[in-house]
């Protein structure tokens, strides 16, 4: 097993912080030109969360269980919170997408990203998970920025983790500091000691980063123009300087709100065109006899544009139940798909 990709890819699958689940600016370095911010014990509390933990278990390969008897972690009880940074690319760098007679399906690839640093709270399961791994081969300790750092390299390939932990005052809770990049790394040290500035410290921090209260899932990216590439897929987003998401439920109510920054009121005009246009074919290209249609037709009225010069916003508010009955839906269309490939 790779485990240092594991790891990885344990913490940003789920993929926070103060020192409970909530983000705290003050432990993101201000040279962050992106973040994103999962909030496990929001997931925890939440409706909408309560579904997909559901909807995951019950998966006969389910992520959860697979990280748990790979890693010795379980996420919903062992990780509070994670936060992803860095001053390079993102970890998704494209999009995998799949053509069938019967269905089109988009993921992401799953990178870790450029000069990329996983912060998680969790609390002592990380001591075990150390101690399994210091047995393996490719393990070696040392010492960076006045810590204990704890590499493990990947046998095939070049790649090499480190981890760096910190226990929290006040409680059992750990710190946990995991990157591929030893310059990254001691950047994000010095952060979490108070011994370098911060996003909290930018005079754009609250534009920036500021999350409502109920928020699940926080994901915003500045200077999008300069991280991704030039062809054509990524021709938009070139025109766009940041790029935020996020996912909140308060109240029985779970609301999505994407927005963009584009470089100018032209351009964002433009972006608007085209998301609404790509909506309306969506909606026209819907089988009116299926189940789910009455419930995906009711998000698109829900659907809020707003926009101010070169400023974009889409909001949709649902009630957390029919959040709940869409993703059922969705996980059942998902199963019958399966099922018919297998057949044919």
């Amino acid at each position: 097993m790779k485990y240092p990709t594991a790891l990885a890819t344990a913490l940003l699958s789920t993929a926070s912080f103060a020192w409970a689940g909530s983000l705290n600016r003050e432990v993101i370095p201000a040279t962050a030109k992106w973040m994103l911010h999962i909030d496990i014990e929001a997931v925890n509390n939440s409706q909408v969360g309560a579904c997909l933990i559901e909807h995951l278990q019950n998966q006969d390969d389910s992520p959860l269980k697979t990280i748990e008897a790979e890693i010795g972690i379980n996420v919903l009880e062992d990780i509070y919170s994670i936060t992803a940074f860095g001053s390079g690319e993102p970890p998704a760098k494209g999009l995998a997408l799949e053509v069938t007679d019967k269905d089109v399906s988009v993921g992401a690839i799953a990178r870790p990203g450029e000069n990329a640093v996983i912060l998680a709270v969790t609390n002592d399961s990380i001591d075990g998970l150390i101690e399994r791994l210091s047995a393996e081969a490719n393990y070696s300790k040392g010492e960076l920025a006045g810590h204990t750092v704890h590499s493990w390299s990947n046998p095939d390939s070049d790649e090499q983790w480190h981890l760096v932990q910190k226990a929290i005052k006040g409680g059992t809770r750990r710190a946990v500091l995991l990157s591929d990049n030893s310059d990254a790394l001691i950047e994000a040290i010095k952060v979490l000691a108070g011994d370098a500035l911060s996003i909290a410290d930018r005079k754009d921090a609250d534009a920036l980063v500021s999350p409502r209260t109920g928020s699940i899932i926080f994901a915003v990216a500045s200077d999008v123009g300069e991280m991704v590439g030039d062809d054509g897929a990524s021709a938009l987003l070139q025109q766009t300087d940041k790029l935020a998401l996020e996912v909140s439920e308060q109240d029985g109510l779970v609301k999505l709100t994407v927005s963009v920054r584009a470089k100018n009121a032209e351009i964002a005009t433009t972006i608007t065109q085209i998301v609404q246009g790509a909506i309306a074919l969506a909606t026209l290209a819907m089988d009116p006899e299926a189940e789910e249609t009455a419930s995906i037709m009711a998000i698109t009225r829900a659907l809020k544009f707003s926009s101010d010069d070169r400023r974009i916003s889409l909001q949709i508010e649902q009630p957390a139940e029919a959040v709940c009955q869409l993703l059922k839906m969705a996980a059942a269309h998902g199963a019958e798909v399966e099922m018919e490939k297998d057949d044919d």
